[in-house]
């Protein structure tokens, strides 16, 4: 069933994306925006970052590039990358299925989780977690968010996250929450983790 389910999502990356757009509404797009405002505030030119189901990591790289991070974007489409590639030649991306992939760089300042959880079975969540805890350093940061609105057509989900539950479940791991915003209707939220051993920022 798993190993279905990865063969279809990845199928659908490399042959369906490509002709298709994400779109989200102004609200929704606010939300995300303002988590992202604050995760850039903590960092520092090269800081580490890890951008996990990164796709063709235009987005993030627009919000965050004034700040000259050291920038991995991970993905396990080619055709995701492809695009990545041709966008912005000069960072540095691997095709790879991060759930298995075991040899990334740290410590790390941040990671990025972006319209990615809801791809990932909740049994796999709490070792993700608690492999990424041992990614970053001890005042770093996990971002994770979910858009209802850019979920794409035929796109296969194996289920929708709600921001309460990876939250508990990622403190359940090590990780305390930092920052959350949500739409009215909860169905695009994003939220900032942080180590319980770091500072508060």
């Amino acid at each position: 069933m798993k190993a279905n389910y990865n063969r279809e999502i990845i199928d659908f990356y490399n042959h369906k994306i490509s002709d298709q757009e994400r779109r989200r509404s102004d609200q929704e797009k606010k939300e995300i925006e303002q988590v992202l405002a604050k995760l850039k505030e903590s960092l520092q030119k090269e800081d580490k970052v890890l951008d996990l189901g990164c796709g063709n990591g235009a987005h993030v790289q627009r919000v965050l590039v004034e700040k000259q991070i050291d920038y991995l974007g991970v993905d396990f489409s080619w055709k995701q990358l492809e695009q990545a590639l041709s966008k912005k030649p000069s960072s540095d991306y691997l095709l790879a299925d991060f759930r298995q992939y075991e040899n990334f760089p740290k410590p790390l300042k941040a990671i990025l989780l972006k319209q990615v959880v809801q791809e990932i079975a909740k049994e796999e969540l709490i070792p993700l977690f608690e492999k990424l805890l041992k990614l970053l350093d001890k005042d770093g940061l996990l971002f994770i968010s979910f858009d209802q609105s850019r979920v794409l057509p035929g796109e296969p989900l194996l289920y929708q996250p709600h921001f309460n539950e990876i939250i508990e479940l990622a403190e359940e791991t090590g990780f305390k929450l930092n920052h959350l915003r949500y739409s009215k209707d909860e169905k695009a939220w994003a939220l900032l983790l942080q180590c319980k051993s770091g500072t508060v920022l």
